[in-house]
């Protein structure tokens, strides 16, 4: 039996009808892998090729694609290139991300059977990998994300892919786009320009450039030529290796330029003159024969996106792309037929971007029920969640939830979508940025996107206050009217005649805001047979995917029906609901028959489940459940399991029992050492125990008050489960637990858990965001030799997010002779006369106090910049903060009496984040706003309850606020003359925009400045 019947074989018996007992009944996981996004394409020779794509999809053909196997890869992580050199040996190249703490780790698959068995390569310190190639059975090179362990994000290997050295850089770079000639020369590109050449293994920065395109493929061709495509009609080609980019001599798609920016070119082909081009929308494949000097276009038949193309010769080439489909051509592309895959989709749902998708109605009817859903979002991701935007990681988590995801319908830089009063100003911001062309080019997009995947059903967010979230708001009126212009089909003409016709949405409903009420309901913790669970449990991973923090989804979705076609019936509990979508069908993948004796306990348990989401989440980390855990997690799987323990232990977080967290989170990382939360809760551990300001609040609470009991009854040794490896192991925890330990017994912990992280988990130990308060700790133990070696290393990388700076004061303040670091500084002078706390700064201590600005980068004189002095005495630290009136900004007296930890959001404020030891993690922070109310915490424990006092006034023109803050509720003893802080100042207005003293917005170590005593 020759090697194509045996594939036809395993098919069969994945697909025959159950009735028939060829086989059981295909898996959820095996039904989503059908359709899965095929990410690369290769053959090495007319008959033997190769796709993969996400969920570890590999597929190959004997036959040229007239048949396509599965294979399997043993991974079920997206999978990024493909490497082959002949049709035995091979490479595959992909990674994930790590829910909440976001850090990417690769995956390399290398065959010496053509595929048959695809062998792992252990590489734990690998990041996310985008490219591969191979150019003999032992020379290959590797690009993708650069980590603090490999900040260049590139490799090669000389043992055929066993090993891999990183190429030296001390910039970490993210690399989307690569090719090379030899594993020592090539081309790079990466997200906002960044472009890299590569010769005799050195990285060269390749000029600079404002095109901040992002790039999606790249070519060389011959020994100086190339060419280089990505989104917003990016063509571009080289002909000095890479030195200089510039487009081609005519346009490849000649269609009105606001559509025609609006066009990705994902995939480029080269053989001899012949030059290909696709993207998306797939429905057209461009071709010149002259190098670019000409071109024609070809429609396939197909609009889902294309994402990679292969050609062998100038004759036979094939594509990938979404949807798992495949085309083919054996005449240089003058035609294309469809091998596998397509279709389109029965849902599109618009958001205001990624963070707002409704995860569990599409966990529910994309993976539960089958409908094929994209999601398209207005902007790329909130600016105030990410600081390095990660498209892979977003496309992971919605993959993870059973959608495809768009590219967002803004293609400009990213905005600070919170600070605007309503959509009109967001849109006059956008407008500004694109000549006035923001409405119309975001309206082209969405009708692109429309008649690109067809959808039956829109969904759309639902503001019945428009201004309570702007970016929400415009994404409703653009999806809106763009379903009317893809339906006429008197406008797009241009569209038409490349294949992509008027298209008829048939229904539109509203996703309504947390808290009100719509005509359609889905539940989120019911039970869906082919999830084997609820969407809630479905989602929990996108969650994870999306956030930084463990998110609790609300138990209904709300739904508002919108419009739709007449005579069309409606459900309250089922959006689809007469549109005529039976499963198998273009826009339905095949629904998973369940096991029926399986049904009931999956049903109990899922009910289970719920109930103890919803329990926990009730009762707001209550101690009493410390007693129960491991009777709670009886009977549930482990992922379930420890996603419950981790959430009590949130809910003790938040409620300010942190050392019973502490213990919790303990107890999760011996119990499911590897459950995908557990490394968030090491980090966490590592950093609580690390915390200076922590410490001295934990102090002060055991010196006025009985000590909290430890978790109560749980043997950790009984209840552990085994540990990643035998020879390491999570120290123990079972000495008395948390409540009991001395400041210096928490450091040993940190540190202790340190060492565990440094074997167990090394790249994970690597990063600074955890290496830093270990370093600090290890200062604080007295071993200096260790601390300063570190800083000294990192200060030198080019460390992300404000690492190196980090590392370079600290260098600078254990040797301040030498040149001072790049970051603000302010000094707080002592004074022998305390103030009159009365909100008028008339005292002399403040007539030479030194004064910081707090603006925005873009404004740093403007007359809205608010200012800030310090200075101290034996007790107080005073803090004098001036504030111009800004417009458009709600003042008001107030007559209540001020409130502890009152809700600041609506108001003008000035926050103060106060990080005694310099470990840019763990921080006190008190806020005041224009009225004088105050809001304190420390470390985000809102229980945190100092004992500081504010005095504030208003007139037309500004508001004033005089602070004293006690040492004793901060440190022990007061500082001491050159002690320094660190310090970050920021000022927020109601719609949540930030201006910074530093420049800098969010939580980086670039956002603090310096605070030296004198």
């Amino acid at each position: 039996m020759n090697r194509s019947t045996l594939y036809a074989f395993a098919l069969a018996t994945l697909v025959l009808p159950s009735f028939l007992h060829a086989a059981p009944p295909a898996t959820l996981s095996e039904v989503l892998a059908t359709d899965a996004t095929l990410r690369d394409v290769v053959f090495v020779d007319a008959q033997h090729g190769w796709a993969v794509g996400d969920r570890g999809v590999v597929l190959v053909t004997d036959d040229g694609g007239a048949h396509w196997y599965p294979q399997r890869s043993g991974v079920d992580c997206p999978l990024l290139s493909v490497s082959f050199v002949d049709d035995k040996r091979g490479w595959i190249v992909g990674g994930r991300a790590t829910p909440l703490t976001h850090r990417s780790e690769g995956v390399v698959l290398r065959t010496i059977d053509g595929g048959t068995t695809w062998q792992q390569v252990v590489e734990p310190t690998l990041p996310r990998l985008t490219y591969v190639e191979f150019f003999d059975a032992a020379n290959g090179v590797a690009a993708g994300y650069g980590s603090s362990f490999y900040p260049s994000g590139l490799f090669t290997t000389t043992d055929g892919g066993k090993s891999w050295q990183p190429i030296g850089s001390a910039q970490v770079s993210t690399w989307l786009a690569a090719d090379f000639v030899s594993s020592g020369s090539g081309l790079l590109a990466g997200p906002r320009g960044a472009r890299s050449v590569v010769l005799e293994r050195e990285m060269r920065t390749a000029g600079t450039t404002t095109d901040a395109r992002q790039p999606r493929a790249m070519v060389i061709d011959g020994a100086s030529k190339g060419w280089m495509v990505g989104d917003n009609g990016m063509v571009l080609t080289t002909s000095d290796s890479g030195a200089t980019w510039q487009p081609p001599a005519t346009e490849p798609l000649a269609i009105d330029p606001i559509t025609r920016r609006q066009w990705s070119w994902n995939s480029v082909a080269v053989q001899g003159n012949h030059v290909w081009l696709a993207g998306a929308p797939g429905s057209v494949i461009a071709h010149s024969a002259d190098n670019g000097a000409t071109w024609s276009t070809t429609t396939t038949g197909l609009r889902a996106p294309v994402t990679q193309m292969h050609f062998v010769d100038d004759r036979r080439g094939w594509t990938v792309g979404e949807l798992g489909t495949i085309l083919a051509t054996t005449d240089g592309g003058r035609s294309w037929r469809r091998q596998r895959g397509g279709g389109h989709a029965a849902m599109l749902v618009v958001v205001a971007t990624p963070e707002d998708v409704p995860l569990e109605v599409v966990s529910r009817y994309a993976a539960g029920e089958g409908f094929r859903t994209v999601v398209v979002p207005l902007f790329a991701a909130k600016t105030s969640s990410v600081t390095e935007l990660d498209t892979h990681r977003v496309t992971e988590a919605l993959t993870a939830a059973g959608a495809i995801v768009a590219p967002p319908l803004w293609a400009g830089e990213m905005l600070p979508v919170g600070y605007h009063a309503s959509p009109e100003t967001l849109m006059e911001e956008m407008n500004r940025r694109t000549d006035g062309l923001a409405r119309d080019e975001l309206l082209a997009t969405a009708v692109l996107a429309i008649r690109t995947w067809q959808p039956d059903l829109l969904v759309v967010p639902h503001e019945r206050n428009p201004n309570r979230d702007a970016g929400s708001t415009i994404a409703e009126q653009l999806a809106i009217e763009a379903s009317r212009h893809a339906a006429d089909s008197t406008q797009g003409l241009e569209l038409a005649t490349i294949d992509l016709p008027a298209w008829q949405v048939k229904r539109t409903v509203g996703l309504a805001p947390p808290g009100e009420r719509g005509s359609i309901r889905v539940a989120t913790d019911e039970f869906v047979p082919a999830l084997g669970g609820s969407p809630a449990s479905w989602s929990s991973l996108p969650r994870s995917l999306l956030f930084t923090k463990h998110t609790i989804p609300s138990p209904l979705d709300e739904l508002e029906l919108l419009s739709q076609l007449d005579g069309m019936a409606t459900n309250t509990r089922d959006p689809f609901a007469g549109l005529q979508l039976p499963p198998a069908c273009d826009a339905r993948r095949t629904v998973v028959a369940s096991n029926p004796n399986d049904l009931e306990r999956l049903r109990k348990l899922t009910q289970k489940r719920g109930q103890l989401v919803r329990l926990l989440d009730y009762s707001e980390g209550n101690p009493i459940w410390s007693a129960q855990v491991v009777n709670l997690t009886g009977g549930l799987d482990p992922q379930t399991g420890g996603e419950l323990v981790y959430q009590l232990a949130e809910g003790y977080r938040e409620t300010g029992r942190h050392a019973m967290a502490a213990d919790t989170m303990y107890l999760l990382a011996r119990r499911y050492p590897d459950h995908p939360l557990t490394e968030q809760a090491l980090v966490w551990l590592v950093r609580y125990y690390a915390s200076g300001e922590v410490s001295h609040v934990t102090a002060r609470q055991q010196a006025m008050q009985a000590r909290t009991k430890p978790l109560a009854n749980v043997d950790y040794k009984k209840s552990a489960g085994a540990p990643r490896n035998e020879s390491i192991e999570l120290p123990t925890n079972d000495d008395g637990g948390t409540a009991t330990l001395t400041s210096d017994e928490r450091l040993e912990r940190a540190s202790l858990l340190g060492g565990y992280l440094e074997k167990a988990r090394p790249a994970l130990y690597s990063e600074p965001a955890l290496r830093f308060p270990l370093a600090v700790t290890s200062r604080k133990l007295g071993y200096n030799n260790t601390t300063e070696r570190y800083f000294m290393v990192l200060g030198r990388s080019g460390s992300d997010r404000g690492w190196s700076s980090a590392a370079r004061v600290e260098n600078w303040l254990a040797k301040p002779d030498e040149l001072p670091p790049s970051k603000p500084l302010v000094t707080c002078k002592a004074t022998l006369s305390p103030p009159r706390l009365d909100g008028v700064f008339d005292e002399a201590m403040w007539k030479s106090a030194e004064m910081l600005r707090v603006a925005t980068s873009a404004g740093r004189n403007d007359d809205t910049a608010a200012t800030m002095q310090l200075a101290r005495d034996t007790d107080y630290l005073y803090v004098a903060i001036t504030c111009p009136l800004l417009r458009d900004e709600k003042y008001e007296a107030t007559s209540a009496s001020r409130t502890r930890d009152a809700d600041l959001s609506a108001y003008d404020r000035v926050r103060l984040s106060i990080d005694i030891d310099r470990d840019y993690v763990s921080a006190y922070e008190m806020t005041v706003d224009c009225r004088g109310w105050t809001h304190d915490t420390c470390w985000g424990d809102k229980n945190w309850n100092p004992r500081w006092f504010v005095a504030s006034k208003m007139n037309e023109t500004n508001w004033t606020a005089e602070l004293a803050i006690p040492w004793s509720e901060v440190v022990k003893p007061e500082p001491a003359v050159l002690d320094t802080w660190c310090l970050r100042v920021t000022r927020q207005n109601a719609r949540g925009h930030s201006a910074s003293w530093t420049g800098v917005s969010g939580d980086t170590p670039d956002s603090f400045g310096l605070l030296l005593f004198r």
